[in-house]
């Protein structure tokens, strides 16, 4: 059995009062949506992955352009 995983990535991080995207918020120097994407990727019954972003994530939607993920 495989497994489509979906990521909602489409946050604007209001109550975090955050300048930029939550998405792509960095942590340890990268942005915390490459954690998930790699750790769904890693997961050997998930067979592709769907990032739902949002008006509020435009920047998010263009950098999901160099992963292998189908964006919504």
């Amino acid at each position: 059995m495989t497994v489509t995983a979906l990521i909602m990535a489409g946050g604007k991080g209001t109550r975090m009062a955050l300048s930029g995207e939550k998405p792509l918020l960095l942590v340890g120097g990268k942005p915390v949506i490459d954690y998930v994407i790699n750790a769904l990727s890693d997961a050997k019954k998930v067979d592709s992955i769907v990032v739902a972003v949002s008006d509020y994530t435009p920047k998010t939607s263009k950098y999901l352009k160099t992963f292998p993920v189908t964006v919504l």
